[in-house]
């Protein structure tokens, strides 16, 4: 992958205020490719919620769709949930231990916890990040990248 900054971040005011860290990424020259690391999602559910949304959408300079990733499960409400659901029915099982599935430190990759996000198209320019309800609002992001057009004449 091409352009790496290796730094963690994340939003302190929307975090500490409880609102969703949602992100914009814009880019002045288009992109091709776009990953991002989210660590620390899903052990934490201080409102309750029983529907845990992140999506992450990458667009052009006309603001169509590019590509677009989801995650997406439920849970049993609980502040500290345990067990997360493919849907709302709770009949196929994602993972077990949200506690380590979504902490930064136990999760494995691509568990909630230490989910590498990847998008790639032509001509991307913005790339939004939002989260729905069921946020956890201790996440952090780290290794940004993205990946270059080149023009060749």
């Amino acid at each position: 992958m091409g352009e790496k900054v290796d730094v963690g971040f994340g939003d302190r005011d929307a975090k500490e205020s409880g609102d969703p860290q949602n992100l914009d990424f814009e880019f002045e020259d288009p992109v091709f490719e776009f990953e991002l690391r989210m660590l620390d999602f899903g052990d934490y559910n201080p409102n309750g919620d029983g529907h845990h949304l992140v999506e992450i959408t990458a667009f052009d300079g006309a603001d169509n769709q590019v590509d677009s990733e989801k995650i997406e499960y439920w849970t049993n409400s609980a502040v500290n949930p345990e067990t997360a659901w493919k849907t709302s029915q709770k009949d196929e099982v994602l993972w077990h231990d949200l506690y380590e599935a979504g902490d930064a430190c136990d999760a494995e990759a691509g568990h909630p916890g230490d989910y590498t996000i990847e998008l790639t198209g032509e001509g991307i320019e913005r790339v939004a990040l939002r989260f729905g309800e069921g946020h956890d609002p201790n996440i952090a992001f780290d290794l940004p990248c993205i990946e270059r057009e080149v023009e060749i004449y």
